[in-house]
């Protein structure tokens, strides 16, 4: 993300005036990407290109994640880290379904116990 939103010296009336749909998102995409890696900087204990004594990791690229809002749908770069992992604080880790399959429609399935529910007498 090295394109700025607002080029210095650009009168910010202007790009305003001639707003994009898209002008939202973009600015909080840059948003969330300072935040995230201001939030990685403080867990490794360095900047970006920055040597340091107290450093606990290094970075080792990112990894994109879509975050749906109501602004549309983000595209993010999540900083990852050679030891340890981060996962910014503002995002809700994804969970898999473990819901079982309520029913089988299937005969067959339910005479060969393809179903996995309470075992039923058939």
């Amino acid at each position: 993300m090295k394109s700025e939103l607002v080029p210095e010296g650009t009168d910010v009336a202007q790009v305003l005036h001639g707003l994009e749909g898209d002008f939202l998102r973009r600015a909080m995409e840059q948003l969330l990407h300072r935040l995230t890696e201001a939030e990685v900087t403080a867990r490794v204990g360095a900047g970006l290109h920055e040597r340091s004594a107290d450093r606990a990791t290094w970075r080792n690229g990112y990894r994109p994640r879509g975050w749906d809002t109501r602004l549309g749908s983000l595209l993010l770069q999540i900083p990852t880290l050679r030891e340890g992992s981060y996962f910014p604080g503002f995002l809700e880790p994804r969970k898999r379904s473990t819901r079982p399959i309520a029913r089988c429609d299937s005969a067959a399935a339910r005479a060969t116990r393809g179903c996995r529910g309470p075992r039923r007498n058939l």
